[in-house]
Parts: structure tokens; sequence; C-alpha cells
């Protein structure tokens, strides 16, 4: 089972480069930005 595993993973993954960083996994990315006008709307809620 272990190796067909790895067989698969390989197919979706093998030869994946994402930046010229060379990671070798896919980046998660958990972020929100927002926009404040004025500064003092976004003092006021943090």
């Amino acid at each position: 089972m272990e190796k067909d595993f790895k067989k698969r993973m390989e197919m979706v993954y093998g030869g994946l480069r994402c930046s010229q960083f060379g990671e070798v996994s896919m980046a998660l990315f958990l972020t929100q930005g927002f926009v404040f006008n004025p500064a003092e709307q976004a003092e006021n809620r943090f």
C-alpha cells in the first residue's frame, strides 16, 4: 500500500516547483487583509 501511495503522490507532485526558492510542497496561506480609512477605525477595532 505504501509503495502505491508514494507512486501516486509522485505522479501528482513530481517535478513541481512552486517558486525560485525550490520548496517541495504547496504553500498554505491562511491570511486576510483589511482596509481601514481612517487609521483610527483600525485602532478602535484592534
